[in-house]
């Protein structure tokens, strides 16, 4: 007799996934309509699970002790169900595409892939089973031998009876709100109400603190990673590359009439040429070229056609990095290049180096051994005029350091515009130990020379660089401040370096798959 919700194929479909259980030889499987079956092969016997019209099963798995299996399926459910019995006891679902699912040893846990991240859950039917004790892989066992002799006529004794009872469970669901995890940020230069952030599994959002809106700007079905992103710098355009090296270009348009966003392609690569790891992409100020860095080359496209107006290979060198790129911020026409040693100007049309200025920097004591390689890691937002902030990073005894630079470029940026060839060197901003101890994460400069930065604790912290005399440096610390603080669990490391502070003080960090806006006194609590 055919328990509820159960019925016997008759129509062979062809099989698309199998499992064997453990211990009884028995098989698991979905059919390629999406129905689930087990079957005995000593006996012929067969089993299956209707399934809901709009879920198909994609993946099985059974756990160690057979007693449990489980489904999942391209709308991102999992279904667990009784092994003996064939019926569904759990299900719990999240938004993304499953490419994996197995039990833990102790049946304890379950997990799943989703993209570049795995979920771990811990059903109550999982735990309920652990600890009822019951050795669940003879339980199964004796089940299938009651079945058997069920249908030749026979009659069980108690004992066998009672070793052939399982733990029913009537069926449960839970969602999660599972997010892919944020791996990229990027501020408009000239649009500071705009925030575009990638995330793993290759979606790419924009969103709109002004109308409080997000926009799905790419989302791909097949999961191919965002390698690198960036904002027109007035915020009507929007480019990414793919992993794969492929460079896309598309326009924005706030403003529809329908309150969406509104999109349009304006490039999109067929096949990368030649660059291999895009490390960096910029759009020119009016958004009819786009600067690619790449691994082996550095090049200038034209946006409407595509073509490579200028090329320049990169040789590589053990100690010469490829460095971090900005736009000119008074010449459109002319690209910086910060590595750590040097800021050098290149232009637009032919990507020929202008000239050069030296970084200068205290000097090591003979006796901190070798100086360790330095590289230039991002430019962070710098809205004081004639500064930049820099990330590095650097390797001594296998580990890996981060730091940061903050630039006096007034020695390039002044001479530039008086139409004289610069000269000097760059310099950079002494920041006091007593201050200099309690940065974890540089994070930004404010128009009025204040830096932005997190502590040990996950405090957001400022600290005025700029002096009475409008100079950077040689401040005290008792200008030392504490804002707020982010909660450890809403921020990881990968996290830190992502967050961002916007002109007027706005915090933004990413937490868990979203993007977290936060208004304060950063910006008004320093007017001196």
């Amino acid at each position: 007799m055919e328990r509820q919700g159960q019925t016997t194929s008759t129509t062979w479909t062809g099989v698309n996934r199998l499992a064997w259980h453990p211990f009884n030889g028995q098989i698991l499987g979905i059919y390629r309509d999406g129905q689930i079956f087990k079957w005995g092969p000593m006996d012929d016997s067969h089993e299956g699970v209707m399934q809901e019209m709009d879920a198909t099963p994609s993946e099985i798995t059974i756990s160690g002790v057979g007693s449990i299996f489980a489904t999942s399926d391209v709308k991102g459910a999992v279904k667990m169900y009784n092994f003996s019995q064939m019926v569904l006891i759990y299900k719990f679902t999240s938004d993304d595409i499953i490419t994996s699912i197995a039990f833990s040893s102790d049946i304890q846990r379950f997990f799943d892939l989703r993209g570049r991240y795995c979920n771990v859950w811990e059903p109550n039917c999982l735990i309920r089973l652990s600890d009822s004790g019951l050795d669940m892989s003879e339980a199964d066992s004796r089940s299938v031998t009651s079945s058997e002799w069920e249908r030749k006529g026979s009659i069980m004794s108690d004992r066998d009876d009672i070793l052939s009872t399982s733990i029913s469970f009537s069926t449960s669901e839970a969602h999660a709100d599972s997010c892919p995890a944020i791996i990229l940020v990027e501020t408009c230069v000239r649009n500071q109400q705009l925030v575009a952030y990638a995330k793993d599994y290759a979606t790419i959002e924009v969103y709109d603190m002004m109308h409080e809106e997000r926009h799905v700007i790419v989302r791909s079905s097949f999961g191919m990673g965002v390698g690198q992103l960036v904002l027109s710098r007035d915020g009507d355009f929007i480019a990414y590359s793919l992993v794969n090296g492929r460079i896309a270009i598309k326009s924005l348009d706030l403003r529809s009439s329908s309150g969406k966003i509104v999109t349009k392609v304006a490039l999109a690569e067929k096949k990368s040429i030649g660059r291999e790891v895009i490390r960096q992409i910029l759009l020119e100020d009016k958004s009819e070229r786009i600067f690619i860095s790449g691994s082996a080359k550095i090049q200038v496209l034209d946006v409407a056609s595509g073509s490579v107006l200028a090329e320049r290979t990169v040789y590589p060198h053990p100690k010469q990095q490829h460095g971090a790129w900005e736009i000119h911020p008074s010449d459109a026409n002319i690209l910086l290049q910060f590595t750590a040693d040097q800021v050098a100007t290149f232009s637009w049309a032919i990507l020929e180096s202008a000239c050069t200025l030296p970084i200068y920097r205290s000097q090591r004591s003979p006796d901190d051994g070798p100086a360790p390689l330095i590289a230039v890691e991002t430019l962070l937002p710098s809205y004081y005029p004639q500064t930049q902030l820099v990330t590095t990073s650097s390797e001594e005894s296998n580990m890996r350091a981060l730091a940061f630079l903050v630039l006096d470029m007034s020695a390039l940026l002044d001479q530039q515009e008086e139409g004289t060839n610069p000269k000097g060197s760059i310099s950079a901003v002494a920041i006091l130990p007593q201050t200099a101890t309690h940065i974890k994460q540089s994070v930004g400069l404010l128009p009025d020379g204040r830096l932005v930065f997190l502590d040990e604790n996950l405090w957001v912290c400022t600290t005025q660089l700029r002096s009475a005399s409008g100079s950077l440096g040689g401040t005290d610390n008792n200008n030392l401040m504490r804002h707020f603080f982010v909660p450890h669990d809403w921020l990881n490391s990968a996290g830190m370096m992502l967050c961002r502070v916007q002109s007027d003080g706005t915090f933004l960090y990413p937490s868990k798959g979203e993007m977290a806006i936060i208004k304060s006194d950063i910006g008004t609590a320093w007017r001196k």
